[in-house]
Parts: C-alpha cells; structure tokens; sequence
C-alpha cells in the first residue's frame, strides 16, 4: 500500500485512472518477486540427487482438472509399478504413489491456477547433504496448462519452465548495423540475447571507375540478401513454431544507419512481426550495449520496466556513495544493523546473494535458552537436521537455516516490514555488475543521513558473520 502512495498523488479526489494505474504496478510488483520465487524453486528442484536406484515421480494438475481423475490415474500407476523389476526401484515408485494419493486426498479442491507436486523416496539437495525422503508441492502463480504424470530419474521441470519463461510482458529487440545483427528479449530487470548474426557489409564508395555501377550493385545485393537473414532470424525468434503466434508484446529495432529502416520496409519481414514493431531508434552502437542504449529509450513505451526500475535504482545509490552524503550503507553488518534501527528506506539485494543465514539456540549457565542468528559469507553443504541437537553439543540446536536472500525476501519483499521498498537486483548491466562486484550486492539507500554517534554504532554492532564454510562449522558443532 505505501508503493501505491507513492505513485497516486494524493488529491481529494483522485481519478479513476491514477488509481487503475497505480493498480496495475502494484500487481506487476508482486508478480516480480512470484517470478523470482518459481525462478527459485525450479532451481531447488534441479539440484535434487536421488539414491541410484529409485526415481521421482511429477505430477502436474490443471485448474480445471478433477481430483478424482489424478487419484484414479495414480491407482492405475501403482497396479502397472508392481511390474517393475527392480526391487529397490519398485519399492520408491510405489510408495511415492502412496504418499500421492494421500496428499491428494487431504485436498478439497484444486487451487486456482492448478499445481505440481514432486516426490522422491531417498534423495539429498544442494542445501541438506543427507538423503532423506521429499515431497514437495508448487503452486504457481500463472495457470498450469499440461496435466502430465511422469517418473524418472529426475523431477520432470518442463512445464514449471515454460512458466517462468512465458510472460506477456516479453519485448523483442533486432539491433542492426552492418557488421552484426542481436536478438534479444527483454521483460522486468531481465533481458535474454537469444542469438547473433554476423555479416561484412561493404559500404558505399566511389572507387571503381567504370565497374562503380558493378560494385554498388553488388554491394546492393549483399545488402539485400542481408536483409533477408536478419528477417529470417527474427520469425524464428519471435514467431512461435508450434502456434504460428508473435510470442512477445512489441518488437523494437535499433541501429545506427538507415540498415533498421531499410529492415522494417524489407518484403521478406513477416507481416505478423510488422504489425507489432513499436519503434525504429537510433543508437551509437551495436551488440549489447546498443541493446542498453534501445532499452533505455524504450523504457517509456514498455510501460513501468523494471530494468529502467533497477538502473534509476543502482544510479541513485552510486550517485548518494558519490556525494558522500550518508544517505547509504553497503555490506551485511552495516546492512542488518539500519533495517534493525528502522532506518532504511530501499534495500538493494543482488538475486544470487551467496550468504547463509542460521538460527541457533544455546543454553547459558543459568540453563536460559539464548537464540543467536549467525551469518556465513561460504556456500556449502548443511550436514545437521533442522530441529535436532548435532552429536556432542546438547546446549546448542539449530532452529533455522538457509540462504539470507530468501530471508529478506519473506520479510521486506513479501510483508513490506517497516516501509521498506525491497528490490532483487539481476546482474545484467555494467551497473549491476559494479553493485555486486564492488559492494558484494547487498546495500541500504537510508531514509536520512547517518550522524558520526551512528556510524560508530554500526562499528559496534555485534552479530556473527562467519567467513567459514557452513559445513565446517556445523562439523565443529557435532564433534567438538
């Protein structure tokens, strides 16, 4: 609700289409972070290893599907499971079954836009190295279209791709010049090169004498023929094999020379692309950071971009780090310590953030439970089960463990804590990649300037970051 504030200009009486407009970000807002969530899972489940031996079963549901077809499939596939030859894997496969169909029956009805549910008998993940039994259910925010049930080796991501990569907010891009042709889609803060086209196109001149005619229309002709590539690659981009559909919202060309003009009126252009090209620009260059350059002059057209979002972001951080006004703070303790205080007004958080976050009990000598939350800058592997006390170490339990960033997004990107305007920064900019490379991807642009009494407040904030692997220090814990 504060973002819609932000954005409707509060009146006494505001209209209808300011309210409608602020509406329609606030709903693109919150399908950012589902985007980045199912992005998220699909990852989790990718890492998945099962035991040799067993297998996964997915199973996909539809919004319109009945409960009682899936549960009568499942006992279809648990009569034709007896059949499998190997023990072990009879053994998974059957009892995965099982676990189905008593979830299935727990449900009253299928949720809106339909789910998915993964089991496996013994697999481990990146996060837990231990093999243990998992079951998981997704369910996405855009409507599930393929009803399948599949067992195999390992969990069958497909359809929850198709999802995460099918957006109705999708833009093509065609940036042309004479030595190189980019295809690229853009949507949100990300933007995918989908292919390159490199060609030598002579430009004009006036050698040749009495062969000038001869070598222009050649060169002519090598334009021409250009042309036509560029036009072919474009409807295999950009046209849909499968539904003969434009598969983006508007389509964008970009060069620097008449070559994008000449694209647009070439006869071999499919008409269904023609009717949704947007806007020719001009730019400096070409390849990638002729694709910056469109991107930033279309950002108007595309509507509330969240690249644009992003880039406004990072410039208004590096330009307060500029002006030395105090009005940021980067690195984790610095970080942690503002939004405890209340004090931050937009949290920058790269998507990929590589630390942990885990919270521990331990019993002090008046046998009191003191909770402590240590972070780790390391990756690895968590060896002790949550909940459980490790071997060796009876006043110590672990409550909670995982990655901070998923963390900081229930907190700041789900619930909106304290005011804070939380934004996942995607590493795809010369901008990003400073934000991440130089101030390790975690930054707070702060509601008002720090005081020198504050700045030496944050020195003294104690919390415990470890630059252990997590791992190792869990180890520790178990054997002493």
């Amino acid at each position: 609700m504060n973002q819609l504030l932000h954005i409707v200009k509060l009146a006494e009486a505001p209209t209808e289409s300011s309210v409608a407009s602020a509406l329609r970000f606030l709903k693109k807002m919150s399908r950012k972070f589902e985007d980045w969530r199912l992005r998220r899972m699909i990852d989790y489940l990718g890492t998945l290893r099962v035991t040799p031996g067993t297998s996964v079963i997915s199973i996909y549901v539809t919004p319109d599907e009945g409960l009682r077809f899936k549960r009568n499939l499942l006992v279809d596939e648990a009569r034709k499971a007896s059949n499998i030859r190997s023990p072990l894997n009879r053994a998974s496969v059957q009892d995965g079954i099982r676990a189905l169909s008593e979830h299935l029956k727990m449900l009253r009805s299928v949720p809106p836009t339909g789910f998915a549910c993964f089991f496996a008998s013994s697999a481990s993940d990146a996060l837990t190295d231990k093999e243990r039994k998992v079951k998981i259910e997704v369910v996405p925010h855009k409507n599930i279209i393929v009803s399948t049930y599949r067992c195999d080796k390992e969990p069958f991501l497909k359809p929850l791709q198709d999802l995460s990569n099918s957006d109705d907010d999708w833009y093509g891009f065609v940036v042309v010049t004479g030595a190189k042709a980019l295809f690229a889609r853009v949507s949100g803060g990300y933007h995918e090169v989908l292919g390159a086209l490199s060609a030598n196109v002579p430009r004009k001149h006036c050698k040749g004498g009495q062969s000038a005619q001869r070598f222009e229309r050649l060169r002519r002709e090598l334009r021409n023929a250009y042309l036509k590539k560029i036009c072919k690659e474009t409807s295999k981009f950009f046209v849909d094999e499968e539904s003969h559909k434009v598969n983006v919202r508007g389509l964008f060309f970009a060069g620097s020379a008449e070559l994008k003009d000449e694209l647009l009126k070439c006869p071999s252009l499919d008409e269904r692309l023609r009717k949704v090209v947007l806007q020719v620009v001009t730019v400096a260059y070409g390849g990638r950071i002729g694709l910056s350059a469109a991107i930033d002059q279309t950002c108007q057209l595309m509507g509330d971009h969240r690249f644009k979002h992003q880039q406004n972001l990072l410039q208004r951080f590096f330009d307060s780090v500029h002006a030395n006004d105090n009005l940021t703070t980067y690195g984790l303790k610095n970080v942690l310590r503002a939004l405890a205080q209340g004090q931050v007004e937009v949290l920058l958080a790269w998507e990929e953030l590589p630390y942990f976050r885990v919270v521990e009990t331990e019993k002090n000598e008046e046998g009191e439970a003191v909770q402590t939350v240590r972070y780790f800058d390391g990756g690895g592997p968590v060896s002790d089960q949550e909940g459980r006390e490790p071997l060796g170490a009876k006043r110590r339990q672990v409550l909670e463990q995982g990655l901070l960033i998923d963390w900081l997004y229930e907190e700041y990107g789900e619930c909106e804590r304290d005011g804070v305007d939380f934004e996942l920064i995607v590493d795809n900019s010369s901008l990003s990649s400073q934000f991440v490379k130089g101030f390790g991807g975690l930054v707070a642009i702060l509601r008002y300037a720090l005081e020198d009494d504050m700045k030496d407040d944050l020195e003294d904030f104690e919390t415990d970051i470890e630059g252990e692997n997590m791992l190792e220090y869990l180890d520790h814990l178990i054997h002493g």
